[in-house]
C-alpha cells in the first residue's frame, strides 16, 4: 500500500521553495550512491540548523522519504506531535550519540524490565529506527549532535553507528527466528553539506553523498558464519559492540573529512577564503563541483608541514597575516571583496606598499633585539580625486549598464517577491540571535517562504473574492440598479464603470480562457486522450486557475534567471553608499575619508599619518573579528576554561602535562584529522606575535576611516599571495621534473599537473603573474 504522507509532501515542497529561493545554485554530487529501495542511514554534517533538514529533504535522490531523529520534546504538543508523526520523525528521549556502557539491544527477546530508564529510551529509539530501516526506509542522523559554526568538524558522535549496529542485530535475530527471507543490505552513507556562505542570500550549496560504507565486515564480526568450523580448543568471542561502533565512527569521520572543508583554526580558514576570493574575484566564479577540492588545496598551501623550512614557514605566516588583515578590514567595513573589486578595481597605491607585519620569523632568538618589530608604516595616504574619477569613468558605466538591464528585466516579478523580502528581514530581526550565524539563513529562508506563500494566497484569495463579489452583484443586480438610477451622479459613474468593465473583459478576461482553449485544442494530439478530454470539458474557471498557475511558474523561472546580477547591482549601490564614494569625489577623499581624533574633533590627516597615530587607532580593526557563537560553542568554551583551570591547579601542585598547548603566542600547528603537524623547532627563533580572535568586537568606527587602510591591505594581500603562489608553483615544477608525487587527486586535476596550474585552469588568476 502506498502511503500518502501528505504532511511530508507539503513540507518537502516548502523545502524545495526555500532552498531554490534563498540559494542561487544547488549542486548534488554522488546521487548514484543512494539506491532506490535499500535501507540507508544518512550520516550528515550539521552546520545550518533547519536549512540542513530542508536541504536533505529537497535533494535526496529518487525523492525518497527521510525519517529524521528529533528531540522528544517536539512531540509533547498535540499539534507538533501530529506533524512530527506524520513526517515519520523518530523521537529521541536521550542523547543517543553518547556510547552506552552496555548494549541496548533491540532484540524482541531482551527483557526490558532489567533495563535502566536511559537504556530503555535508547532501546525504544533503536527499535523504531530498525523498523523504519526494515521497510527499506532512510533514517537521517546529524551525527555532530548539534548545529554550529567552526573552522572544521569538531566532533563525530556515535549515534549513526549505533543505529547501524543495532539494526544488524535486529535483522539477524528476525531472519533467524522467523525464517524470513534475507532483507536488503544496510548502507551507511556520509553526507557533506557545504555552503559557500550559508547566511548570504543568493550564495550556493553543495551536497555530496559519499561512498557507502560496507557493513559486511562488521556483520561477520558480530555473527560468525555457522558454516565456518571453529576448533573446539578455540573459544570464539564476538567483537564487542562498542569496538565495532568505534571503527565505524572512524570510517564515517574519515569520509566526512574528505568531502568537506576543514581548517585547523580560524586564521587559516579566513586566509584560504580570502585567497580564493582574490584569485577568482568572486566566489560565484569558482566551479561548484570543485569547491571542496579548491578549499582543501588552498588550506594545504597555508598549512606548514613537518618538512617545511624556516623560510617557508616565514612565507606562510606572512601571507596569512596579510590575508587576515584584509579580511578583517572588509568585515568591519561591511563590504565584500567582490563588491570592492567592482566599484574600486584599480590598485591604490600603485605599486603596492612594502610588506610590514607583526607576524615574522626572527632569525635572532634573543627577544631583546626585537624592540622595533611593532613599527607601523607611516605612508598611509588616501586616494586622490583623480583616482576616483578614473574609476567612475572606466569601470562603473559598463558594470552598471549590464546590471541595470538585468534589473529592468526583473521588474515585472518584483511585486511577487517584495513581501518575501520584507517578511524575511522582519522574522530574522525578531527571532534570530545576534552573533549566531546559523539562525540568519534559517529565519531568512523561513521568513521569505512565508512571505512568498502569503503573496500566493493573497493573489488567489483576491481572485476568488472578486468572483464571489461578482456573483453576489449579479444575483442582486436588478434591485441595486433600480436604487442607483435614482441618483444622477451614481448613475453616470455606474455607466462609466460598466463601459470600462466591458472593454476590459472583452480584451483581457475573455482572452485567457479562449487562449487556453485554443492551446489545449492545438496540443490535443500530443496529450493523452483522457487529459485532452478533461481540458475540453472542464469549466472556464478551472481553465483560468490552471493558466494563472502556469503564468506564476513562468514568472518564478524568470525571476531566478535575472535575480543574481540584479542583486549584485544592489550590493554595489549599497557599497558605494556606505563608502561615501560619490561624496568623496565631490569634496575630496582627504576631507571625507579623513580620521577623527580620539575626542571626536577633526585633526590634520597628514600629521596623524606621519606620526603613526591613525594606524595605531585602527590597529584593532585589522585583527581577526570574534568568531560566531552559539550555545554549543559557549559550552565548549566553558569546558576548555575548566580544563585550563584544572591544568593550572596541576602545575601549582608540581604536575606536568603531556599535551601541546596551542595559544596565540605559540608556533605550534596541528594538521587536519588531529594529526600532529608542524611544531616550533628549538633553536630557530620562530615567534608569532599575532593573537587569536578576540572574544568581543572593537567599538564601532566610521567606515570612511577604514577605506584607505582597506585599499592598502588589498594590495598587500595580493602581492603576498601572488609571491607565495609563484614559489609554490616553482617547487611543484621541480617536483614534477624529479617525478615526485604532489599528493591530492591526480584524476581530477589531470595527471602531471601541479596544484597551482590546476587552479589556474579552473579560472583562478595569480596576482602579479
Amino acid at each position: 500500500m502506498v502511503e500518502l504522507k501528505l504532511v511530508y509532501r507539503f513540507l518537502r515542497k516548502v523545502s524545495d521553495w526555500t532552498i531554490a529561493g534563498y540559494y542561487a545554485d544547488v549542486l548534488v554530487v554522488g546521487s548514484e550512491n543512494i539506491p532506490k529501495d535499500c535501507p540507508v542511514v544518512i550520516a550528515s554534517t550539521h552546520h545550518n540548523e533547519m536549512i540542513d533538514i530542508a536541504t536533505l529533504a529537497a535533494t535526496i535522490p529518487h525523492r525518497r522519504y527521510l525519517s529524521f531523529w528529533a528531540k522528544a520534546s517536539m512531540f509533547a504538543h498535540p499539534v507538533t506531535n501530529f506533524v512530527m508523526s506524520s513526517v515519520g520523525a523518530i523521537p529521541v528521549n536521550r542523547n543517543p550519540n553518547k556510547e552506552p556502557t552496555t548494549s541496548t539491544s533491540t532484540s524482541t527477546s531482551t527483557s526490558t524490565a532489567s533495563l535502566a530508564p536511559s537504556q530503555l529510551s535508547q532501546s525504544s529509539l533503536f527499535l523504531s529506527t530498525s523498523e523504519t530501516l526494515a521497510s527499506n526506509g532512510i533514517v537521517g542522523v546529524f551525527l555532530e549532535g548539534t548545529s554550529y559554526t567552526q573552522p572544521k568538524i569538531v566532533q563525530v558522535m556515535s549515534g549513526a553507528a549505533w543505529a547501524a549496529v543495532e539494526f544488524l542485530k535486529w535483522q539477524h535475530e528476525n531472519e533467524n527466528g522467523n525464517g524470513s527471507k534475507e532483507s536488503k543490505e544496510l548502507l551507511v552513507i556520509p553526507v557533506g553539506i557545504v555552503y559557500t556562505d550559508k547566511s548570504r542570500y543568493m550564495s550556493r550549496v553543495r551536497i555530496e553523498y559519499g561512498r557507502p560504507i560496507p557493513l559486511e565486515s562488521f556483520k561477520s564480526q558480530l555473527f560468525p558464519s555457522p558454516s565456518v568450523s571453529v576448533p573446539s580448543t578455540t573459544n570464539f568471542v564476538p567483537t564487542p559492540d562498542a569496538q565495532i561502533v568505534k571503527r565505524l565512527v572512524y570510517e564515517i569521520s574519515d569520509s566526512l573529512f574528505q568531502i568537506t572543508i576543514n581548517a585547523e583554526d580560524w586564521e587559516t580558514l579566513y586566509s584560504a577564503n580570502m585567497a580564493r576570493q582574490i584569485m577568482w574575484g568572486d566566489d560565484d566564479r569558482v566551479p561548484l563541483k570543485d569547491w571542496v577540492e579548491v578549499g582543501q588545496t588552498l588550506l594545504s598551501f597555508l598549512s606548514p608541514t613537518p618538512d617545511s623550512t624556516p623560510s617557508e614557514i616565514e612565507s606562510i605566516f606572512r601571507v596569512k597575516h596579510s590575508l587576515t588583515k584584509y579580511f578583517s578590514l572588509l568585515h568591519y567595513s561591511s563590504v565584500s571583496h567582490a563588491t570592492l573589486e567592482r566599484i574600486l578595481p584599480y590598485s591604490w597605491p600603485n605599486p603596492p606598499p612594502p610588506y610590514n607585519s607583526n607576524t615574522r620569523v626572527n632569525p635572532n632568538p634573543n627577544p631583546s633585539l626585537n624592540s622595533n618589530s611593532n613599527h607601523i608604516r607611516p605612508n598611509l595616504i588616501p586616494p586622490t580625486r583623480l583616482y576616483l574619477l578614473q574609476t567612475l569613468i572606466h569601470t562603473l558605466p559598463p558594470t552598471f549598464l549590464s546590471s541595470t538591464i538585468h534589473l529592468i528585466l526583473l521588474l515585472p516579478t518584483l511585486p511577487m517577491y517584495i513581501p518575501a523580502y520584507v517578511s524575511s528581514h522582519l522574522v530574522t530581526k525578531l527571532l534570530a540571535t545576534p552573533g549566531e550565524e546559523e539562525g540568519v539563513a534559517q529565519f531568512m529562508g523561513v521568513g521569505g517562504g512565508l512571505g512568498r506563500m502569503g503573496t500566493w494566497a493573497a493573489g488567489y484569495g483576491a481572485w476568488v473574492g472578486r468572483m464571489v463579489v461578482g456573483l453576489g452583484l449579479r444575483l442582486r443586480g436588478k434591485e441595486a440598479l433600480t436604487r442607483i438610477q435614482n441618483v444622477p451622479i451614481l448613475s453616470r459613474l455606474v455607466g462609466f464603470l460598466s463601459s470600462l468593465s466591458s472593454s476590459l473583459s472583452s480584451s483581457l478576461l475573455s482572452y485567457l480562457p479562449s487562449s487556453l482553449s485554443s492551446l489545449t485544442s492545438s496540443l490535443s494530439s500530443f496529450l493523452p486522450s483522457s487529459l485532452s478530454r478533461f481540458l475540453r470539458t472542464c469549466p472556464e474557471t478551472l481553465k483560468t486557475i490552471l493558466l494563472l498557475a502556469v503564468l506564476e511558474t513562468l514568472l518564478v523561472k524568470w525571476y531566478h534567471l535575472w535575480i543574481r546580477e540584479a542583486y549584485k547591482l544592489f550590493q554595489d549601490v549599497k557599497g558605494i553608499w556606505r563608502l561615501n564614494l560619490l561624496w568623496a569625489l565631490v569634496r575630496g577623499p582627504e576631507r571625507v575619508w579623513g580620521p577623527a581624533g580620539v575626542s571626536g574633533e577633526k585633526e590634520n590627516l597628514r600629521e596623524k599619518i606621519k606620526d603613526g597615530r591613525e594606524l595605531r587607532e585602527l590597529e584593532r580593526y585589522m585583527m581577526l573579528p570574534p568568531p560566531p557563537e552559539n550555545a554549543f560553542i559557549r559550552k565548549r568554551k566553558r569546558e576548555e576554561k575548566e580544563k585550563e583551570k584544572e591544568k593550572e591547579e596541576g602545575k601549582r601542585e608540581g604536575k606536568e602535562g603531556n599535551g601541546v598547548m596551542l595559544n596565540g603566542n605559540s608556533s605550534s600547528m596541528v594538521m587536519m584529522n588531529g594529526k600532529s603537524g608542524f611544531e616550533g623547532k628549538p633553536g630557530l627563533g620562530l615567534e608569532r606575535t599575532s593573537s587569536p580572535p578576540p572574544s568581543s568586537p572593537p567599538p564601532p568606527v566610521s567606515i570612511t576611516r577604514l577605506i584607505t587602510p582597506l585599499l592598502y591591505a588589498r594590495e598587500e594581500a595580493k602581492a603576498e599571495l601572488g609571491r607565495w603562489l609563484r614559489d609554490v608553483e616553482r617547487k611543484e615544477i621541480v617536483g614534477l621534473n624529479h617525478g615526485m608525487s604532489l599528493g591530492g587527486d591526480d584524476k581530477s586535476r589531470g595527471k602531471g599537473k601541479g596544484k597551482v596550474e590546476w587552479l589556474r585552469n579552473l579560472g583562478a588568476e595569480i596576482p602579479g603573474y
